[in-house]
């Protein structure tokens, strides 16, 4: 699915909604590869940003929340989140 935005969605879909498993891509570059509910991102998933950071783990409606491991340059942090701060 192509937005008018430029944002892209592969997938899978229920009900007309993004829901189990997919890749979405933001026009901006980010990719969030993982689990969807009811067009939510919310379950375990990868992020990817265009400087190169990444984040594994965790999300709950497209924050990270849970446990998860964020790395940017030659820094890592791997523990607990709580809706998108460390």
């Amino acid at each position: 699915m192509t937005f008018k935005n430029g944002n892209r969605y592969e997938g899978t879909f229920y009900n007309g909604l993004l829901h189990g498993s997919g890749v979405f891509t933001w026009a901006n570059g980010i990719v969030y590869e993982g689990e969807f509910t009811d067009n939510r991102i919310t379950g375990k998933g990868n992020y990817k940003w265009p400087d190169g950071s990444a984040y594994e783990g965790e999300v709950k409606d497209g924050l990270r929340h849970g446990t998860g491991k964020y790395t940017v340059d030659d820094a890592t942090y791997e523990g607990e989140w709580l809706e998108g701060k460390k």
